[in-house]
């Protein structure tokens, strides 16, 4: 994998693990929050490069929502954070493939495409997605364990 995008996706890893930090001690969000308002704060994280495509666009502090809907929202975020560290980690296999992520309060939807652009794999999962590239990692020599909330 090129160098310099190498460097950007380590940089945007050690970015959603800052924002993953703030979200677990209790704190407001300072990265990847657009929006202003009571309820149209949004956590947007976008990645395009030729093996990855990522675009999560999820509620964030909806307080006019109910404290179960907030909940949700917090553990949607948390997962949606640690897809995209996840996403951004998976190791180079040279095969020319491309993963596509989309995320938004309606759901997920994935798919997995060869080097020739023929789509391969798809679905609206987060685990099955996280099934998949649990695997990928294993391939290279590398010990790594998906652990989902």
């Amino acid at each position: 994998m090129d160098t310099v995008i190498s460097q950007m996706r380590e940089e945007a890893v050690a970015d959603l693990k800052d924002a993953i930090a703030e979200l677990e001690a209790g704190e407001e969000l300072t990265r990847f929050i657009v929006g202003s308002g009571f309820q149209s704060r949004r956590f947007v994280f976008q990645w395009d490069d030729e093996k990855l495509s990522i675009d999560l666009r999820l509620p964030y502090a909806r307080v006019l929502a109910d404290e179960e809907v907030q909940l949700l929202d917090v553990m949607e975020l948390g997962v949606a954070m640690r897809m995209a560290i996840l996403l951004l980690s998976v190791p180079e296999e040279g095969g020319g493939g491309r993963i596509a992520v989309v995320g938004d309060e309606d759901g997920v939807n994935y798919a997995v495409f060869d080097a020739s652009g023929v789509m391969t794999d798809a679905g609206e999962d987060w685990d099955a997605l996280a099934a998949r590239l649990e695997t990928a990692f294993p391939a290279k020599g590398e010990s790594f364990t998906v652990i989902w909330p």
